[in-house]
């Protein structure tokens, strides 16, 4: 047998669940950071840790703005900063069109890769 609510009885309920789910979001908010090693997802499937990342080198480069002031090298080692590249030791080219084809050096050379949070792409 069901039981029938009377239209404030309903609303009262309405009322209680919207507050529980308000008190959980508004609980969850500051703890959106890894916990255990459990890194939560947001829209897009991008962790809050991957949006740090990239605001933090955002904000990085931005500093340079509107004096300019940042070159390459600048570039390339903010991102490795943020997680955006990381560097490889290659002992042989990786391609014809990398630097690293034109070191000339013996033994290891870096080479810089662009990381998933760059790409988008599953590593």
């Amino acid at each position: 047998m069901t039981a029938t609510l009377t239209r404030r009885q309903l609303n009262e309920r309405r009322e209680k669940l919207a507050r529980a789910k308000r008190a959980k979001i508004a609980g969850r908010k500051p703890a959106l950071r890894e916990r255990s090693g459990v890194t939560e997802k947001v829209s897009g499937g991008a962790s809050v840790s991957d949006l740090e990342r990239l605001r933090a080198f955002a904000q990085e480069v931005m500093q340079a703005w509107p004096e300019g002031g940042i070159d390459g090298g600048d570039l390339q080692e903010i991102a490795e900063k943020h997680g955006l590249l990381i560097e490889k030791q290659m002992v042989a080219p990786c391609c014809e069109s990398c630097n690293c084809a034109d070191c000339g050096v013996s033994g290891p050379t870096p080479c810089y890769w662009q990381t998933a949070l760059l790409t988008g792409v599953s590593e």
